[in-house]
């Protein structure tokens, strides 16, 4: 009775064992599936995992970018204008010292070698179990460079269009065509036409 009650045990502890294979099988299989990069760093700042899409957007091999820090050598982070972000204002950083998660913070990313990309990132803590002591954050990174460069581009049409419907010699209106109701006019369509 006792060696059938052991085996019992045995197969049961094999069963959940591959239970849990099975389960750590399929979150490995959605979090590499992801388009998003993800990384999980440690209370110390440093990356612990990563999945492939981390590894595109930053550009590095996991075995690159495991136990790396923050700002790795050579690294640098800027802020939305252009300047250094200060490092307790890193969104990992922040929710390391905070315990309060960091949604969608946008900073520019230059590599060692120079590549610039601008990334968007949100980043959530994730608590001990045996207490509440942060001990990593998780983060997510998407890299919105040309997004950016879109905006930008569709920025300056406009302010060209505005600097040219502004500064034309000839009296502009912009009107809606389907009711003939003026939206915006230049100010030498005011000097020019008299209204009736």
């Amino acid at each position: 009775a006792m060696a059938r009650s052991e085996a019992r045990a045995e197969r049961l502890a094999e069963r959940r064992l591959d239970q849990l294979v099975s389960s750590e099988a399929r979150y490995a299989a959605v979090v590499d599936s992801l388009s998003e990069g993800l990384l999980v760093y440690d209370e110390g700042g440093r990356i612990r995992a990563c999945n492939p899409a981390a590894e595109e957007i930053l550009g590095l091999d996991h075995r690159d970018l495991i136990g790396a820090g923050l700002t790795g050598e050579g690294w640098q982070v800027v802020d939305e204008a252009g300047e250094p972000l200060p490092m307790d204002q890193h969104p990992v950083a922040a929710a390391l010292r905070t315990g309060k998660a960091q949604k969608r913070t946008t900073f520019g990313l230059i590599s060692p070698g120079g590549r610039f990309r601008w990334l968007q990132s949100s980043v959530t803590p994730i608590l001990g179990t045996a207490d509440t002591r942060r001990f990593s954050v998780v983060a997510t990174v998407l890299d919105i460079t040309e997004q950016r460069k879109a905006e930008l581009a569709l920025r300056e049409a406009e302010g060209t269009f505005r600097n040219l419907f502004e500064q034309s010699p000839n009296a502009v209106s912009i009107t809606q065509a389907a009711d003939g109701i003026i939206l915006d006019v230049n100010d030498e369509f005011g000097t020019t036409i008299v209204l009736i």
